[in-house]
């Protein structure tokens, strides 16, 4: 679903608009005697709202009593785990910007013993300072929330500085692998289906140079079969150039604003074992942003994938794929690089979710304080419109660093919930007179439970995980103990992770279904899955790489059945196709393979 010829004159006038103020302008000064970003890019978005009348477009809220579904429980369970790591940035305060952004984890079955086991991102010292080597850290689970290391045994134990992680069974072969973006040197460790990875960063040929990683995202983008690789760069920096920036007398980070953007990288999968760099001859490196989490989907429906891009204090990058190999980067024109006010924002996360039943793709995106996370509904037009101002997502969001982002039916209602992770930059926070309620270094996370597909009621008291304090960065649900309900599992910089386990009331029951390529990926990354059931409802949701901040999951998909209802239809659209194919489906857990 391309965005509508009828159009076109006014979308590229636009795009024009905005390409010139690329160029032209820098993030600090907007005009300079010519048409600035910020200007220019008002000016589209009003062109874009003439167009597609955008007040028209925003969803209706009706009220829905909060009584009316069990109290979402989270409980904090993280010191009966046996999980014992703690993260560190690296820091020593002399505030190098790396350390403000680390980092990311991955939930998946690493050994297919059918239980989720968690991969937790590291940082390591920085600029010369000598401190023992920390590592990335891998837990299998053994059932009922006990978790043991098992990262020596595994070899997955990189001592880079890790930023980002995807993971997802690259070579077909049944087992997941990992690609851990880094702050220098990136690794890729290949399963090898016995509990062991190993390295194979140097002979596939995707080490990616000594850049600043940030989000990574698998995805067939040529319809191959095999799972290409989208790597997210930050800003060019290099230590030697850092210099300490004060504050109100105190050490602080420097901005982004003062750093050069960075091309992202697309690795192809030959099938062979390799990658190569085709960044430059698919669009790739038309555009440079500050990357922060990448995710992909066919979000126009057309059939192939296409690439969504959180950047810093710059426009979101939206890359359309034209299914002959090119992207074109479309974000104004489709309603995704900035926020209801024409602003660019500092996103920082993503996820992606149908959370009004119309089976098509909205976003949500975390970002800095003084802005709101922000939600994109789809339209049938194939454009995006920000719907955060009736969403009521905003209030509460708006005084947060927000980061990860997770989206999951935590009360089993059949609405998809959010829970949002915050925690802020600076350390020293506090010590220059900040409040502990806006912007502080450690901070409480946020949970929303979904009224009606289009208004989110903030939930202030959500069990013991209510009272947790941290700096959150990468956050995941999933279901970690097989119960059918989705539980929550947060990195926090500087500190030890917190497992949040669902204990929500509810006779909800949920259907676990697996997809298994076989003409496609086989993980079917890329594919949508729409569940119709006997009371007319229904539920879509979407086999993604790239998900909340920096983080992935390699999960089941969770669709709920309907009190005293049943499951009537399951129609798959498989990653290449844009007809959907019906199967049947039994008692949960389910496995649909491709015919």
């Amino acid at each position: 679903m391309a965005i509508c010829g009828t159009r076109q004159t006014w979308f590229r006038q636009a795009q024009q608009w905005l390409k010139n103020g690329r160029t032209s302008c820098r993030s600090d000064v907007w005009g300079s005697g010519q048409l600035g970003l910020r200007e220019g890019a008002t000016w589209a978005v009003f062109i874009l709202s003439l167009s597609t009348g955008l007040q028209a477009a925003w969803p209706q809220s009706p009220t829905v009593p909060l009584s009316s579904a069990p109290a979402i429980i989270l409980t904090d369970v993280t010191d009966a785990t046996g999980i014992d790591f703690v993260h560190t940035d690296g820091s020593d305060g002399r505030h190098f910007i790396v350390e403000s952004f680390s980092a990311g984890l991955a939930v998946f079955d690493f050994d297919n013993d059918g239980d989720l086991d968690i991969y937790f991102l590291n940082g390591c010292s920085l600029g010369g300072s000598v401190v023992a080597r920390a590592t990335n850290v891998l837990y299998r689970n053994d059932g009922e929330f006990q978790f043991t290391d098992v990262t020596a045994q595994a070899g997955v134990g990189d001592t880079g500085y890790a930023m980002g992680v995807a993971a997802a069974d690259y070579d077909n072969d049944g087992d997941v692998d990992l690609y851990v973006n880094n702050y220098g040197t990136n690794r890729f460790f290949v399963n090898n289906g016995d509990g062991t990875f190993s390295d194979r960063t140097q002979a596939s040929g995707s080490a990616n140079g000594e850049l600043v990683g940030s989000g990574v995202s698998f995805l067939d983008y040529d319809r191959d079969g095999n799972l290409d690789l989208y790597v997210g760069n930050y800003v060019q920096f290099e230590e030697s150039q850092h210099r300490v920036h004060h504050h109100k007398g105190l050490p602080a980070y420097p901005s982004p604003l003062q750093f050069t953007p960075q091309v992202d990288t697309l690795f192809r999968n030959s099938g062979d074992g390799n990658w190569t760099d085709v960044s430059q001859v698919t669009g790739i490196t038309n555009v440079a942003g500050r990357s922060m989490a990448v995710t992909s989907c066919d979000f126009d429906l057309d059939g192939d994938i296409d690439i969504l891009v959180a950047n810093d204090t710059q426009e979101n990058f939206y890359f359309q794929n034209d299914a002959a190999g090119q992207f074109e980067e479309v974000g104004l024109l489709a309603g995704l690089a900035l926020d209801f006010q024409g602003r660019v924002q500092g996103s920082m996360g993503i996820e992606l979710a149908d959370f009004n039943h119309d089976a098509l793709v909205d976003v949500v995106m975390s970002s800095f304080a003084d802005e709101f996370l922000t939600l994109y509904s789809s339209s049938v037009d194939g454009y995006w419109i920000d719907s955060t101002p009736k969403s009521g997502l905003g209030p509460e969001t708006r005084p947060q660093v927000t980061w990860g982002v997770a989206v999951a039916d935590f009360d089993l209602d059949g609405q998809l919930d959010l829970f949002v992770g915050c925690g802020g930059l600076d350390d020293n926070h506090e010590l220059r007179g900040g409040s502990n309620t806006k912007s502080a270094f450690d901070s409480p996370n946020l949970l929303f439970r979904n009224q009606d597909g289009s208004r989110f009621e903030t939930l202030s008291n959500w069990g013991s995980g209510t009272q947790v304090r941290g700096v959150t960065r990468g956050l995941i649900a999933a279901d970690l103990d097989s119960d059918g309900d989705s539980d929550v599992v947060v990195l926090n910089a500087r500190g030890r992770p917190t497992l949040l386990r669902n204990d929500t009331p509810t006779g909800n029951r949920a259907i676990a279904v697996t997809l298994i390529g076989t003409r496609c990926n086989r993980d079917a990354i890329g594919s949508r899955v729409t569940a119709k059931f006997s009371d007319g409802s229904s539920q879509t949701q979407f086999v993604v790489s790239g998900r909340s901040y920096q983080s992935d999951l390699r999960a089941p998909l969770v669709l709920v059945v309907p009190p005293g209802h049943s499951l009537e239809q399951l129609e798959v659209f498989w990653p290449g196709e844009t007809e959907g194919k019906i199967h049947s489906i039994g008692p949960s857990p389910e496995h649909i393979v491709q015919p």
